[in-house]
C-alpha cells in the first residue's frame, strides 16, 4: 500500500501525462495508488467477488505450528475473516443447516401409544401438522382448513389442544433464511389467497412464506369465528390458539378469553411450543405431548426437561 504517497504520485502522473501531449493525449492513465481495498486479494467472478476467507484460518494454523514468537492471545484478539465461513457465504447469505434431521434420526426412537399412555395436553406445531393435512387434487383453501378443523376436533374429544402458528415479522433474522429455502425449493410464486381460492400445490403454499402468512391467518379466522364448531368441540375440554396476537385465545364451552400467562411475541413456534408445554406441565397429574417434526424443538425440550426433571413431558 502506498497510500501516503498519494498526491507525489498523482503530480508526477500528471507532469507525465501533460508531457505526452498531444500524441498521448489519450493514453490510458494506470491507477498507480494501491489502497488496502485494492489491495485485498479476491477473485471475480461474475459480479461477485470472492474472498477465500479460510486462507486466513489456514495461516494462523501455520502460524501455531511455527516456531516463530507470536502472542497468540493477540493475533485472536482481531478478526480473522470478515463473516463465519461456517455460517454464511461469501455472498453474504446465511448458509441452511442440513445436518441437524441427522441427529433427530439418530436419537429417535418408536414407541407404541400404549406404552406411554394417554396425554392430557397436546401441544401442536399447526406448520408439522399441516404437511400431513389430506389435500385434494381439487377444492378450496376453505376444503383444506376444513380437514384441519376435523384433526383437530378428532383430537380434543379425548384431551386438551395448544394450536402454536408461526409469525412473519419483517425484516426478522430469520428472512434471508426462509428467502434461502424459498429459492432451494423453487417455490417463489405469491398467490393471493381466501377461503374461496383454488387450493396451489402444497409446497407452494407451506415453502413460501408470503403464502404461509395468508394460509395462517385464514386458519384462525375459520377456527375462531365458527362459533357453532369451538361450542361443539370444546365441551369436554380446551383448545388453546396462538397466532397472530401476542395473547392466545382460550375457548371452553364455546366461551373465548385470553390466556395473559403465556404473552409472547416471540415469531418461532418453537419457542412458544416450549412455553406452552412447561405451562401445562404445572397442572396436577398432566401428562404432555409435543407434535413437531422440528429439531430445534427437539433441542429445547431435552434442554428443559434436563433442567426442570420432570416426567411429565
Amino acid at each position: 500500500m502506498n497510500i501516503d504517497r498519494a498526491v507525489t504520485l498523482g503530480q508526477e502522473q500528471m507532469e507525465a501525462f501533460e508531457s505526452s501531449w498531444p500524441e498521448g493525449f489519450y493514453n490510458t492513465i494506470k491507477w498507480q495508488v494501491v489502497t488496502f481495498s485494492g489491495n485485498k486479494k479476491a477473485v471475480k467472478v461474475g459480479d461477485v467477488t470472492v474472498i477465500d476467507q479460510e486462507a486466513i484460518y489456514a495461516r494462523v494454523i501455520g502460524l501455531m505450528v511455527s516456531e516463530r514468537d507470536v502472542d497468540f492471545g493477540q493475533l485472536l484478539s482481531c478478526e480473522l475473516a470478515a463473516y463465519p465461513p461456517s455460517m454464511f457465504h461469501s455472498d453474504g447469505s446465511m448458509r441452511l443447516a442440513t445436518g441437524k434431521a441427522c441427529l433427530k434420526k439418530c436419537l429417535g426412537v418408536e414407541t407404541s401409544a400404549r406404552v406411554w399412555g394417554k396425554p392430557s395436553v397436546v401441544v401442536v406445531d399447526v406448520s408439522a401438522v399441516l404437511w400431513t393435512i389430506h389435500l385434494p387434487s381439487q377444492g378450496t383453501v376453505l376444503t383444506f382448513v376444513e380437514s384441519f378443523k376435523t384433526w383437530i376436533a378428532n383430537h380434543l374429544s379425548s384431551t386438551e389442544v395448544h394450536l402454536i402458528l408461526d409469525r412473519y415479522y419483517d425484516f426478522s433474522t430469520k428472512s434471508s433464511t426462509r428467502a434461502a429455502r424459498v429459492a432451494t425449493a423453487g417455490c417463489s410464486s405469491v398467490y393471493k389467497l381466501t377461503a374461496k381460492s383454488p387450493l396451489p400445490p402444497r409446497d407452494a403454499v407451506l415453502k413460501c412464506a408470503a403464502n404461509k402468512v395468508q394460509l395462517n391467518l385464514i386458519i384462525c379466522e375459520q377456527i375462531i369465528n365458527d362459533q357453532d364448531f369451538i361450542h361443539k368441540i370444546t365441551q369436554d375440554y380446551r383448545l388453546l390458539l396462538s397466532g397472530v396476537e401476542p395473547v392466545p385465545i382460550v375457548v371452553k364451552k364455546g366461551r373465548k378469553r385470553g390466556e395473559i400467562d403465556l404473552y409472547s411475541t416471540h415469531e418461532e413456534a418453537d419457542i412458544r411450543l416450549a412455553k406452552h408445554a412447561l405451562w401445562a406441565c404445572k397442572t396436577e397429574d398432566a401428562q404432555v405431548c409435543v407434535i413437531s417434526d422440528d429439531t430445534d424443538m427437539f433441542a429445547v425440550l431435552c434442554y428443559h426437561y434436563q433442567r426442570s426433571g420432570s416426567q411429565l413431558l
